[in-house]
C-alpha cells in the first residue's frame, strides 16, 4: 500500500496528541463497514436534518478510504463511492473545516460536484472520529452560494457528528 506524504498525522485523544499512520487509520475504518457500499437510513436522517438546519442543498456523511470516499448518507447529491487522492483525504481529515468559497481552495480540486452545474461553493465539515480519536470521515454541508456559517451552526454540526459516530458504533 502506498503511503502519502501526509500518511502520518496527529491523533487527538482528549488533550493529548499521538501519532497514527494511514495504515492504522484504514484498519480502524474497516471496523465501520466502509467497504460495504450503500447508505444507512438512520444516517440519512442526520444528513437530511443537517441540510434543513443549514438551509443548504447538500449534506453528506462520508467515510474516507485510501483512494475513495464512501457515502454512508447523502442528501442532495449522489451517494455513489467516488475516487479521491490520499493527499485530499489527509487534508480533509486534518480538522474541522469551514470554507466560505471552495472554488478558491485546492483541497476541493478532486470533487466533481463542484464542476457540475449549479456547482457547490461553500463547505462546512466536521471530522468523524473513532473513540480513540482516529479520523475516519466527515459530516459536511455544501451550498450553491459562497457563504459563512454561524458558530451555532458549527456547534450543531459537531453535535450531529457525535450522533453519527454513535450510530456507526452500534
Amino acid at each position: 500500500m502506498k503511503q502519502s506524504s501526509m500518511a502520518v498525522a496527529a491523533k487527538k485523544t482528549g488533550s493529548a496528541s499521538t501519532v497514527w499512520t494511514e495504515q492504522e487509520r484504514l484498519q480502524t475504518l474497516r471496523g465501520y463497514g466502509s467497504n460495504r457500499d450503500g447508505v444507512d437510513a438512520d444516517l440519512e436522517e442526520i444528513a437530511r436534518f443537517a441540510t434543513e438546519s443549514f438551509k443548504a442543498p447538500v449534506s453528506a456523511i462520508i467515510l474516507f478510504e485510501y483512494d475513495r470516499q464512501v457515502f454512508k448518507a447523502a442528501f442532495g447529491v449522489s451517494a455513489r463511492p467516488t475516487a479521491v487522492k490520499s493527499d485530499h483525504v489527509s487534508a480533509l481529515l486534518a480538522g474541522d473545516i469551514v470554507i466560505p468559497d471552495v472554488s478558491n481552495d485546492c483541497r476541493f480540486d478532486f470533487t466533481p460536484i463542484l464542476s457540475k452545474e449549479p456547482g457547490l461553493r461553500s463547505y462546512a465539515g466536521v471530522v468523524l472520529r473513532a473513540p480513540d480519536g482516529m479520523p475516519i470521515g466527515t459530516l459536511c454541508v455544501f451550498d450553491h452560494q459562497a457563504r459563512d456559517f454561524t458558530e451555532a451552526q458549527l456547534e450543531l454540526l459537531g453535535f450531529l457528528a457525535n450522533q453519527t459516530m454513535r450510530l456507526l458504533e452500534r
